[in-house]
């Protein structure tokens, strides 16, 4: 049996999430949208474009999936800001922004209180 006496002993885990960092890349700018840590969407400017990628390895690597013009006026921009009546989701590894559609909305059945306006998969 053994004695130990004055030992201190600390144990902590970190975890962040929402944060991936890439070389060369502002991520104050990027805004994320995950349903696991594997399949990820980050959406923000680069190059002056609005752009969408994904990474299915946990921010690994990624892959350029969409680029919109900024100029172009799309709820794919205006919600991450929040808007209300939308939600942006990952389901099955897609990116999905749905729309209420009556006041019981998104605690309703989909098709009729609220539908899936765009896919990117």
């Amino acid at each position: 049996m053994s004695s130990c006496s004055g030992v201190t002993a600390r144990m902590s885990q970190l975890i962040v999430v929402g944060i991936i960092c890439q070389t060369g890349y502002d991520e104050k700018q990027w805004t994320y949208v995950s349903d696991s840590l594997l399949c990820i969407y980050r959406k923000g400017l680069r190059d002056g474009m609005y752009v969408i990628d994904k990474s299915v390895d946990a921010g690994v690597t990624w892959e350029n999936i969409r680029i919109i013009n900024p100029e172009e006026e799309t709820i794919i921009m205006s919600i991450d800001a929040g808007v209300t009546g939308f939600r942006q989701e990952v389901r099955l590894c897609a990116l999905r922004i749905d729309q209420e559609l009556t006041p019981l909305g998104f605690a309703g059945i989909e098709n009729t209180d609220w539908e899936e306006i765009i896919y990117i998969g």
